[in-house]
């Protein structure tokens, strides 16, 4: 390490030292003595509290990287072909570094461009799809769920709020991947409007369960305590609409390919 380097690291950790002093000072009202033995503790005490805030920041931006993936898959008419070539190229190969990073770059991949031709490409493209729905309807019935109770309306759980709140949840993806499909220029900048909501569920989530008195009752509670079955069946149907949307605009649009 050259002499710069050493000198900026040593008042790097001078001014963290002189800070933590006068915070025992001013915060814990300790004397001079005490505040400069106190650095230690303090330090200890901060450490701890900045690794349950990166783990915090790690949680939040796992969860955007996976809303950045699923955008890039609604908005991509050829994604989940080139999932299946990554998948093929990189991750069958263990090369699981080249394929992670391979996915937050999925709209600039060139290769795979094209529908998937084989049974087994396919099913999984499929499968994938419905597994997608069925996240995406639970988070965003939650979100909706949140809006109109935060609006001052009194939202009843009843058979018709089972279905019909899932419903409009999952046409927001829908709509977005039907837009990708017939190739409208502005598919993309839809699709963005999906990660605000999530992350906006998020915040109210950790706000909501760290509260002491939580007068807050989540759409899923409310909806177990009552029409729990109907709601998981009416999920597990509507998670197959943008399967059987998917494949009728495959075999209409791109028949031909």
């Amino acid at each position: 390490m050259s002499k710069d380097k050493q000198a900026a690291v040593a008042f790097a950790f001078s001014v963290i030292i002189a800070w933590v002093f006068i915070y025992n000072l001013l915060v814990f009202r300790m004397s001079p003595l005490g505040g400069f033995f106190g650095i230690i503790y303090t330090i200890n005490a901060m450490i701890f509290d900045a690794a349950s805030l990166l783990l915090l920041g790690a949680l939040m931006a796992a969860l955007f990287i996976f809303v950045d993936v699923c955008v890039q898959v609604l908005a991509d008419p050829y994604s989940f072909n080139k999932l299946i070539v990554l998948y093929n190229g990189m991750f069958a190969k263990k090369r699981y570094v080249s394929f992670f990073m391979s996915l937050l770059v999925l709209r600039k991949t060139k290769a795979g461009n094209g529908l998937p031709r084989s049974s087994a490409g396919v099913a999984a493209s499929l499968c994938l799809l419905y597994a997608t729905g069925f996240v995406l309807m639970f988070i965003l019935s939650e979100a909706l769920f949140f809006i109109t109770k935060g609006s001052g309306f009194s939202v009843a759980v009843s058979p018709l709020t089972a279905v019909l709140l899932p419903a409009i949840a999952i046409a927001a993806p829908v709509s977005a991947r039907l837009l990708t499909l017939l190739r409208y220029p502005k598919a993309e900048d839809y699709a963005n409007v999906l990660p605000s909501t999530f992350f906006t569920v998020l915040l109210i989530s950790l706000v909501a369960l760290s509260a002491a008195q939580n007068p807050y009752s989540f759409f899923l509670d409310a909806v177990e305590s009552g029409q729990g079955a109907a709601f998981m069946l009416n999920i597990a149907y509507l998670s197959f609409m943008p399967v059987f949307l998917e494949g009728i605009a495959w075999y209409l649009l791109y028949g031909s390919e």
